[in-house]
């Protein structure tokens, strides 16, 4: 992989492969301080690089994430995403934590994506080797 950090903060970093069109974006265990204010901020910064990049393939990873999503952010979050989501991207992996918690809130704002219609293919994963060759199989 050719992967090119494009953003970092102390709650998240945004690596692109341009030639495999992916966007990898890693959540740091700060998100247990990250307010909800400042979680939004995080998200629009993330959509100007879906916009810049038009990725085929996401990779989320959420192993390290911790702030608990109230629903009107999921809603919102939903909303934002649906539609870039559906002219880019194909495949979106996310690599979810073993806590229950934050795995519920993820995938909750998951199927507030698919409410919208969304036709993105989603799949969980234990680890990114298992996300990698998930999004970079050839469909038969």
């Amino acid at each position: 992989m050719d992967l090119e950090e494009i953003y970092q903060s102390k709650f998240i970093i945004i690596e692109v492969d341009v030639g495999k069109k992916l966007l990898l974006t890693t959540w740091t265990e700060e998100t247990q301080i990250l307010e909800d204010k400042i979680y939004r901020e995080e998200v629009l910064n993330y959509v100007e690089y879906l916009k810049k990049y038009q990725p085929k393939f996401l990779l989320n990873d959420i192993r390290l994430f911790m702030m608990p999503l109230v629903p009107e952010t999921q809603e919102w979050l939903a909303e934002l995403i649906s539609e870039i989501l559906n002219q880019y991207v194909e495949k979106y992996a996310i690599i979810t934590p073993e806590e229950f918690i934050p795995q519920l809130a993820v995938d909750q704002a998951v199927d507030e994506v698919k409410k919208l219609g969304n036709a993105t293919i989603f799949k969980h994963f234990d680890s990114i080797d298992e996300a990698m060759d998930w999004l970079f199989k050839k469909q038969d």
